[in-house]
């Protein structure tokens, strides 16, 4: 999916960390967090915060 996206013309910005609670994990019975691609198309000028990060995030487990 992110393969075609791009080819049809978007770019990868980052990357997106979802269910990073133990609450939410919990009640979705999964163990650790959902990582995914941010691409251009995906940004609005409101909405979710985000955070640039100076290296690689590496999850430790």
């Amino acid at each position: 999916m992110i393969a075609r996206r791009v080819s049809a013309g978007e770019s990868i910005m980052g990357k997106k960390i979802g269910v990073t609670s133990k609450a939410v994990m919990n009640m979705l019975n999964v163990y650790q967090p959902d990582f995914g691609y941010l691409l251009t198309d995906m940004v609005y000028s409101e909405g979710e915060i985000a955070f640039i990060l100076k290296r690689d995030y590496v999850a430790l487990g």
